[in-house]
């Protein structure tokens, strides 16, 4: 059996999950599915950050946390 680009993606998904990320989708247009796949794992103060564009570009890091923290626009990094 052939595995594909979205089984592997579906894969990696569910391992964030399963190790407590909390997956977030952000669409372009509605109409063509996420434009990206986020997934965030919060360890109260501090949150790591895994960010897929596509099956070429990700970023992940580590920014603190708080009521005013944006973890998708952090303004501290403690590594990426």
């Amino acid at each position: 059996m052939r595995t594909t680009i979205l089984d592997e993606l579906h894969l990696l998904l569910d391992r964030l999950g399963r190790s407590g990320y909390l997956i977030h989708q952000f669409e372009h247009d509605g109409r063509n599915g996420p434009a990206m796949v986020a997934g965030v794992l919060d360890w109260g103060g501090y949150a790591d950050v895994v960010i897929l564009h596509d099956e070429q570009y990700a970023v992940a890091y580590r920014t603190p946390t708080g009521p005013d923290a944006d973890v998708f626009a952090p303004t501290v990094v403690f590594w990426s």
